[in-house]
């Protein structure tokens, strides 16, 4: 199965997950905790893939989405980009390509929160 497949590829990544069972789920967890990433399997029972991304984006979602598909054509990939998607990975996982994009993308994040951090303690330092 896709889910403990991908699973234990991030797993392995040092991260953990949240699986969402269905599009609605996927779009109500992602706007209401703070995720690395979240990797969005476009077509998902209730609420596809791209529509959950649509809402994310205009609610000012600014996390990294990935795209996780079985459609893999120019047109799929333009769209999942258009939806607010930050990278795109097609089913069947090719374990090295997911490995690099989540990798990358988990890298980014910590970046950005090592900066956060540096800033917020930046304002918090006074001078004696």
């Amino acid at each position: 199965d896709n889910q403990q497949l991908i699973t234990l590829y991030i797993r392995r990544l040092g991260a953990k997950t949240v699986i969402a069972q269905n599009g609605q789920e996927a779009f109500e967890l992602a706007k209401n905790n703070s995720y690395d990433l979240v990797l969005m399997d476009m077509q998902m029972p209730i609420m596809g893939g791209i529509d959950a991304t649509v809402l994310l984006r205009k609610q000012g979602y600014k996390g990294y989405i990935i795209a996780l598909t079985a459609n893999a054509s120019k047109e799929d990939q333009e769209n999942c980009y258009k939806a607010g998607c930050d990278a795109f990975l097609t089913k069947p996982i090719d374990q090295s390509s997911f490995n690099d994009v989540v990798s990358n993308y988990l890298r980014a994040r910590k970046v950005e929160k090592d900066n956060l951090l540096l800033k917020s303690q930046s304002i918090s330092v006074r001078s004696e």
